[in-house]
């Protein structure tokens, strides 16, 4: 599955870009909503140069539920997504306190160049979660999927060949985390730890599976108000039908993050043929970072040591021609993170210490997102 789709399988998911926004606010009723018009222009190394324009309501209907439509376009491609999510809160009960009903509906259309087709996806999703204590959360639930990938490039890889077309995946999913950290806050210390699994129902185009990931990382004090960060994550998804074998939109696919240094795809198996990066049914990656603030507050540089993988493409890779053994890259370099009430920026310089020769290199990354 890819990074950060569902929030179930990964732990680490970011794009690098460089974002420019304007969010205005507009005091118009929309269903006794607040509405916003956010608009910017944006530059990715995945992507390319885009512009975005978008719609987000809250307190649509009643003050739990939110909505957005976003339209973004470039010279390698465009997307449009939509989403709507509503919180009716339980208040305490015998599954912990703040226990909520929580439904959400997400639909996407996706055509850029980096990938060799294009991908409509669509989504709902219900369930129910709490907080047993202060820093313990959980939820559990279930979700449908209805997805399809058209309008392929020609050449495409004979493995993802077989994915196009239409396909469903509806199953079950639960999430345990335990937080005593702000995230919000650049150098605060504290731990996290997660935990999750989901399983599908589905024996229609290879999307009958189950997964599981984990993910822990904590940040204490160094020197000084410098802070060390370490963060360790991995997980697996598994076929249960009789082909062990995974559709290519559940399957796992590194992104330029984790290592940094490397790009999108990059650190997992790739068609020799075609170039296709083809993602993975099993990952790992973690960092050591230690960072230190700077006099502007908010701002803080840092040096890391990243590691990670994406491997194991199951009977998929049986001829032989596929290499998705497991091989570990690595980085080393040093970051830049600024934090503002205005925006957030991040980034990094890295040097590749473990590559295979024909990996997609990435040492400068930059991302910078604002409102104003």
């Amino acid at each position: 599955m890819h990074y950060g789709e569902r929030g179930i399988l990964m732990g680490f998911v970011s794009k690098s870009f460089i974002t420019c926004g304007a969010l205005v606010g507009l005091s118009f009723p929309v269903f006794a909503a607040e509405g916003a018009l956010v608009a910017g222009v944006s530059f990715s190394n995945r992507y390319g140069a885009t512009g975005n324009l978008g719609l987000e309501f809250n307190d649509l209907f009643n003050e739990t539920t939110q909505a957005r439509l976003g339209f973004r376009s470039g010279e390698n491609g465009e997307e449009w997504n939509a989403g709507l999510s509503t919180v009716y809160g339980l208040g305490e009960t015998a599954l912990g306190r703040e226990t909520s009903l929580q439904f959400g509906l997400k639909a996407s259309v996706s055509d850029w160049d980096v990938n060799p087709y294009q991908t409509e996806n669509y989504e709902f999703n219900f369930g129910v979660g709490g907080n047993p204590t202060e820093m313990l959360s959980w939820y559990a639930g279930a979700f449908f999927r209805h997805d399809s990938l058209n309008n392929a490039d020609d050449g495409l890889s004979a493995i993802i060949v077989d994915d196009l077309g239409s396909s469903e995946a509806y199953g079950l999913e639960a999430q345990l985390t335990w937080s005593d950290k702000d995230r919000a806050e650049v150098l605060q210390t504290g731990s996290v730890l997660s935990l999750g699994i989901a399983t599908t129902f589905s024996n229609e185009d290879y999307r009958d599976w189950s997964s599981y990931n984990v993910r822990g990382e904590t940040t204490v004090g160094a020197f000084g108000q410098s802070v060390l960060f370490v963060g360790l994550g991995g997980g697996a998804v598994r076929s249960k039908s009789d082909e062990n074998r995974i559709h290519v939109l559940d399957r796992i696919f590194s992104n330029s993050d984790l290592p940094r240094g490397f790009a999108w795809g990059a650190t997992g198996p790739i068609d020799p043929v075609t170039d296709d990066a083809l993602g993975g049914t099993r990952y790992v990656a973690g960092t050591v970072e230690l960072m230190a603030p700077l006099p502007r507050p908010g701002m803080a540089v840092g040096a890391f040591v990243d590691a990670g993988s994406v491997w194991d493409l199951g009977d998929l890779a049986s001829d032989g021609v596929i290499d998705d053994d497991y091989d570990l890259r690595s980085s080393t370099g040093l970051s830049l993170i600024w934090s503002s009430n205005h925006g957030r920026l991040r980034a990094s310089v890295a040097e590749p210490i473990s590559y295979n020769d024909d990996d997609d290199l990435e040492r400068f990354s930059f991302q910078f997102t604002a409102s104003f």
